[in-house]
């Protein structure tokens, strides 16, 4: 279970990161799945789809969560690191979320996501329209669905 791992629970235990269910993560991995994939299953397909992207290891802190900004996540408060579709995940404060990418997502291989989210009444709500795909090289590709 990744979000096991010391560094994530640490950030839980310091409030800088909460658990979400492994429901909301199954209801991130099933919007996932209706979404166009590469024939090689290792990822999303952007030949298909419409997506900002830029190289976050180029980019400061600053710079990084300036760029997130002018996405569609931008007005989303906080990320949603999704790791596998049948365990819980984490959310975390965007600036936070987008600070921290590479040790969220540290020993979960491949391409990873995350989602836009917004809190209601106590409750952490995911934006599903409002998410990104992060290869781990650096490359962040922030979807720009209508």
């Amino acid at each position: 279970m990744y979000i096991a791992s010391e560094h994530i629970q640490q950030w839980v235990r310091t409030g800088e990161a909460k658990v979400v269910s492994d429901a909301v993560a199954s209801q991130l991995g099933e919007y996932l799945d209706h979404l166009p994939w590469l024939p090689s299953g290792n990822g999303l397909d952007w030949g298909v789809m419409k997506g900002n992207q830029a190289d976050l290891s180029t980019l400061t802190e600053e710079q990084q969560f300036d760029w997130l900004r002018t996405t569609p996540m931008g007005g989303d408060p906080f990320l949603v690191f999704l790791y596998v579709a049948d365990q819980p995940c984490i959310v975390c404060d965007m600036k936070f979320a987008i600070s921290n990418i590479d040790q969220a997502f540290w020993k979960a291989p491949g391409k990873r996501y995350v989602f836009g989210a917004s809190l209601r009444n106590g409750v952490i709500e995911p934006v599903m329209p409002h998410f990104a795909e992060y290869d781990q090289t650096g490359i962040l590709t922030v979807a720009q669905l209508p």
